[in-house]
């Protein structure tokens, strides 16, 4: 099993590269390649030019971020993520703090929500784009920048934030790039060379960084204490069934009685609830399982 595991993944993740570049190649056949501007080709090219300079101007702040020195050591919480080391810590230093930089954050935040006529566009047939494959990836980026830094504005401080910044906007910027030259009828070899290549870096990238991200916003796996909760609750059963059986009866079948067991359970329920963990921080902990696996073997 260990030794196939590698393997399957790997092929995985080549297929999925596959379908996304067969994606792009139907989407970019799509394009209108009339000589003449009709109003669906100049909104297309308006939208895809607006989100190109947008995807550009991310690039150029997060790359400048990331090769200019650090003069002092910024606090990032989560530091347990990662192993301790010379380099991590190096590293971790870095590419931490990332959001703040320049509005860096709000900047992300509106351009990736600027995505959704993405999906638009897909669903009212005006590309070829698959709209399920279109709500997947926009979908996952919308949750990263709003179910989790925008919920946790810490997190925008830790390397994997900058990481994801990056992929994302290498990665649009060539998409963009791509779609807007198609619109006027030329084809960038070089643009097209990366758009379908980089793939196979970037997504893994985004993808893991969008993961880890969240995952590092949780509370450690420790203070989750359900195991407990289902121990208290089954202690309260186990003392029901040594009553005496009348007792045992009397208190289920009359009111006063399931209002003393009521209450029982609840301060059972609400002692043990007393934990860190939000349904919020269950849904990243539910989502970092299954999401993000989804997308690699989609």
């Amino acid at each position: 099993m260990s030794a196939t595991s590698p393997k399957r993944k790997a092929n995985t993740a080549v297929s999925r590269a596959e379908q996304e570049k067969d994606r792009l190649v139907r989407q970019a056949r799509s394009q209108v390649q009339t000589s003449h501007l009709t109003p669906l080709k100049i909104y297309l090219i308006i939208y895809n030019a607006l989100s190109l300079l947008l995807w550009t101007y991310i690039l150029i702040v997060i790359t400048t971020f990331i090769l200019t020195p650090r003069s002092s050591p910024i606090s990032i919480p989560s530091r347990w993520l990662f192993p301790q080391s010379d380099l991590v810590d190096r590293l971790y230093a870095h590419f931490g703090g990332s959001c703040q930089y320049h509005n860096l954050g709000e900047t992300v935040k509106w351009t990736q929500t600027l995505a959704v006529f993405d999906v638009l566009h897909a669903v009212l047939g005006l590309v070829r784009s698959s709209p399920g494959t279109a709500l997947s990836q926009v979908a996952s980026r919308l949750w990263a920048v709003w179910g989790v830094v925008e919920l946790v504005p810490s997190s925008g401080n830790h390397p994997l934030y900058a990481t994801m910044v990056l992929a994302w906007s290498v990665a649009e910027v060539l998409r963009y790039s791509f779609y807007t030259s198609s619109l006027f009828g030329y084809q960038i070899g070089l643009i097209d060379w990366l758009r379908y290549n980089a793939f196979y870096i970037l997504y893994p990238v985004g993808a893991s960084s969008e993961a880890f991200l969240s995952y590092s916003t949780l509370p450690p796996l420790s203070t989750f204490h359900l195991p407990s909760l289902f121990s208290s609750l089954s202690s309260l059963s186990t003392i029901l069934v040594h009553l005496p059986t009348n007792i045992r009866t009397a208190l289920i079948s009359s009111s006063l009685g399931r209002a003393v067991l009521w209450r029982a359970t609840k301060s059972i329920l609400e002692d043990k609830m007393k934990m860190r963990w939000s349904w919020m921080e269950v849904l990243r902990l539910i989502l970092f399982f299954l999401w993000w696996p989804c997308e690699f073997s989609s």
